[in-house]
């Protein structure tokens, strides 16, 4: 079975910046017409991440452990990167930088530009193992960036902080 992302051409896009150095995208959509197809991107598993737009490029992250970086207007591949465990986290963006927590409990920071790891970080659900009962008692949480942290929440408990720059962990609140 293969599973598509799929972009529709009545949304256009006003970007405009908001506190720190993150980009947002605004968007608008003529709703007196029908969309219409863009383009059609597969992918081996569905994706149940939120895709994020900035600078031209979507992202999102599938069951099929990858992160997709795919051109708004051409639906052309820019890259992916592969993690070890499936993608249900939305992904956040700070500066060049993307963030996303995996299914294998490690937070990944990847050069926006080129896909490339810059540096990652094991929680202990890591070492453990992810313990899944049921598709309904499993999250991921999504990661936020303040004050030079990186901040999300892991299936082994605690919230965590860790120097956005190198992934050094500052702090551990145990929940």
């Amino acid at each position: 079975m293969s599973m598509k992302l799929i972009i529709v051409a009545a949304l256009t896009a006003a970007f405009y910046p908001l506190s720190g150095q993150q980009t947002k995208a605004v968007y608008t959509a003529d709703l007196d017409k029908e969309p219409t197809l863009q383009w059609k991107f597969k992918t081996t598993k569905p994706i149940f991440s939120s895709p994020v737009i900035s600078e031209g490029i979507v992202y999102a992250g599938g069951l099929d452990s990858v992160l997709y970086a795919v051109e708004t207007s051409s639906g052309k591949l820019k890259w992916k990167f592969r993690t070890g465990g499936e993608i249900r986290s939305t992904i956040y963006l700070y500066q060049q930088k993307v963030f996303l927590f995996s299914g294998d409990g490690n937070l990944y920071c990847i050069d926006k530009l080129t896909g490339n790891l810059a540096w990652k970080f094991a929680t202990k659900g890591n070492i453990l193992g992810d313990r899944r009962y049921d598709f309904a008692d499993y999250y991921q949480s999504s990661p936020v960036v303040a004050n030079g942290k990186v901040f999300f929440g892991a299936g082994d408990s605690p919230v965590y902080a860790l120097n956005v720059e190198d992934g050094k962990l500052i702090w551990v609140y145990k929940t």
